[in-house]
């Protein structure tokens, strides 16, 4: 079976003070037209799930591996602010505004670990990260809300057949995705 190939980074792990889950992906190479793909992912306190995805002309895409309650278009700014410090600002189609700073706490270079799975949508994958950084604090606002600071969540949240991490991690990766 063939995989479509995507470079880059996940940012999971994201469990927020006020009960909300975020999760940042960023595509350097991907099967997709377009320069860079971005995507947002916000879960709710109440389990409404929500991608905001960058270039919105392309937002199709993810349902194919996702099966969210909205898909939405988004201008999603990634800046690294050093080594350790990673900035990322969306403005969205649905009038949303949300921003997340990951701070990096230490890097560890992997491999040849391969981690397999099943997407939500019933599609395989599987992860081959390079380095992983283990984050410190995480903050994020949404609409000018303040979420607070990542924490560990009482109940694990799932997408397919794994549950997202606890700890707030970077994930410098290949992804490979059933096409």
């Amino acid at each position: 079976m063939s995989f479509d190939i995507c470079k880059g980074m996940i940012c999971h792990g994201n469990h927020m003070e006020s009960g909300h889950y975020l999760a940042y992906l960023s595509w350097d190479e991907h099967p997709l037209e377009a320069d860079k793909v971005k995507e947002v992912w916000l879960i709710t306190p109440e389990g409404k799930r929500i991608c905001y995805f960058d270039p919105q002309n392309n937002k199709e895409w993810f349902s194919v591996y996702h099966d969210f309650d909205a898909v939405i278009g988004a201008k999603i700014i990634q800046s690294w602010k050093s080594d350790s410090l990673l900035v990322i600002s969306a403005n969205c189609d649905d009038g949303s505004e949300l921003s997340l700073d990951i701070a990096v706490a230490s890097w560890q270079k992997l491999d040849g670990t391969v981690f397999e799975g099943v997407t939500d949508t019933g599609k395989k994958y599987r992860n081959t990260p390079d380095e992983i950084g283990v984050c410190g604090t995480v903050t994020a606002t949404l609409n000018g809300l303040k979420l607070g600071v990542n924490t560990i969540p009482e109940e694990p949240i799932y997408l397919g057949d794994e549950p997202l991490p606890t700890q707030s991690i970077v994930n410098r990766c290949v992804h490979e995705l059933e096409p």
